[in-house]
């Protein structure tokens, strides 16, 4: 947005500058003083005109029931311009404008209106929970609404921080999710930031014992994301189903990102996203005995196309690294060896595994890994595997 602001006129003409390469002379919107429409509002705090108490005042009063409906607030002919102006006000424009949204009562207008204030003052998340709790204000009690707007001053404000830090709290995703977000901006790189952002399916990075793998709050999360049409991919599938601790709730995982949604429906599985899947769950710390092969027995039937000779390794980012002695990358079948896990190595043989295959780096097959760790008898039966 580009402001002109004349002496004897005020700001006299506003243009809008389109990341499409044409500038637009905003009229309609300045030609009666008395209409505080949202165009007249961003422009009149951009060039330092207007408070952020005004402003906040100002743009969230049209969502408040009751709301007085200005003659410029109507749809424009090309929405995504009033964003390209302010982000913000055109969030706010954007539900005003939506049939189904349910005006704000007056609790709810209040605490938007001081949440947002807040929201746009400051990134310190230690001083945004300070204040909330002295307002007694819970962030995972916010209405779809008012989290959604608050996210949306983040991203605006470059407020990274405060940011994450709402995130965080998954009911806030799930609801906004459930609720249909204001730029619904489901796309490749929002999935992987979706899923991966709580990291869930590793342990060791959770921050809330409430959202653990398994916790009714983080398979609520989970169904919101496929109702979007958000999966994981097959890799990231062995990941979760890695970390499950009995069938019942693998199988419930499924439910929720069945194999034929999480698989890509145009092509067949990479080397990496095979891998990955059995990798994940041959080299699962919490999985063992015969859990470890029920789950893989599911998997393998629940996805198609699995090629469970893919090699892979637990270090691949690091093997990248200069100077860094690579590790193997193996096969499913000979990390069961590794671990002298007959019913595994069944349960892989079963979906295509051979056990002639040679690992690069050691020069070993399945039976000489398992030779190597001292199951000889494993290591006799693997080899006749290999003869025939």
């Amino acid at each position: 947005m580009e402001l002109y602001s004349n002496p004897e006129e005020f700001m006299s003409r506003v243009f809008l500058r389109s990341s499409r390469g044409r500038n637009v002379e905003i009229r309609n919107e300045f030609a009666d003083a008395s209409e505080t429409c949202f165009v007249r509002l961003a422009a009149q705090y951009a060039a330092g005109c207007l408070s952020l108490s005004d402003y906040l005042e100002g743009v969230l009063s049209h969502l408040r029931k009751g709301a007085i409906k200005h003659k410029w607030d109507v749809p424009s002919e090309d929405f995504s311009d009033l964003l390209e102006l302010d982000l913000f006000a055109g969030a706010v424009k954007s539900r005003h404008l939506d049939s189904a949204f349910i005006l704000l009562e007056e609790h709810d207008y209040s605490q938007a209106k001081r949440l947002a204030s807040r929201a746009w003052a400051t990134n310190d998340p230690d001083e945004f929970d300070r204040l909330c709790r002295e307002d007694q204000t819970d962030p995972s009690a916010l209405s779809p609404e008012i989290a959604d707007l608050l996210l949306i001053i983040c991203y605006a404000r470059r407020h990274t921080l405060l940011f994450r830090y709402l995130i965080d709290e998954i009911s806030l995703w799930t609801n906004i999710l459930n609720f249909g977000w204001v730029h619904d901006p489901v796309n490749s790189e929002t999935q992987r930031f979706l899923h991966y952002g709580i990291r869930s399916q590793d342990p060791g990075l959770e921050r809330d014992g409430s959202v653990a793998f398994g916790s009714q709050k983080l398979r609520e999360f989970h169904l919101a994301l496929a109702s979007r049409g958000i999966y994981c991919d097959v890799a990231s599938l062995g990941d979760y189903l890695a970390c499950c601790r009995s069938l019942d709730q693998a199988i419930d995982f499924l439910t929720v990102f069945p194999g034929n949604k999480v698989g890509p429906s145009d092509r067949g599985l990479y080397e990496w996203e095979s891998g990955g899947l059995v990798g994940s769950i041959v080299n699962s710390p919490t999985l063992n005995g015969k859990l470890r092969t029920d789950i893989m027995n599911l998997a393998l039937e629940s996805i198609k196309g699995v090629d469970v000779n893919a090699l892979f390794t637990s270090n691949i980012w690091e093997d990248d690294l200069p100077g860094r002695k690579r590790t193997p990358r193996m096969t499913g079948l000979q990390v069961a060896a590794c671990k002298g896990d007959r019913e595994l190595a069944k349960a892989l043989i079963r979906h295509g595994a051979r056990s002639d295959i040679v690992e690069h780096i050691t020069g070993l097959n399945a039976a000489g890994f398992a030779r190597n760790n001292g199951q000889v008898n494993f290591a006799r039966w693997l080899d006749g595997l290999s003869q025939e």
